[in-house]
């Protein structure tokens, strides 16, 4: 395996733990939010979400220049975003955390296409 596969696999790993974390956050949670905290969890998910199947789709064919110069940033980011994350139980917090982090994902992804 290359060293380029498994940083996009580590980074992939990531983003999908992100993922899950948002995904816990039940209804009844949410009901009991602001709505800014309402949006800003939707957005989140929608950004990681996006982020994980553009990822996805680009494992499948060759990375651009572009994006290969910036993927060790990714993973950074978003190994910091993963672990910002898993210290905290308060969804409100997991939510605006994680609006901080994926502001990086996605400003890195967008050069995916």
């Amino acid at each position: 395996m290359s060293e380029d596969k498994m940083d996009l696999d580590a980074t992939l790993n990531s983003l999908r733990s992100i993922r899950r974390k948002l995904r816990k956050i039940d209804d009844e949670t949410l009901d009991k939010m602001e709505p800014a905290s309402q949006n800003e969890w939707a957005n989140n998910l929608q950004t990681v979400s996006v982020a994980v199947t553009r990822l996805e789709t680009a494992k499948l064919r060759t990375l651009s220049a572009k994006f290969r110069k910036r993927e060790t940033e990714l993973r950074e980011a978003a190994g910091q975003l993963e672990s910002d994350l898993s210290q905290l139980q308060d969804a409100v917090q997991i939510i605006w955390v994680g609006s901080e982090g994926l502001k990086v994902v996605a400003k890195i992804v967008k050069l995916l296409g």
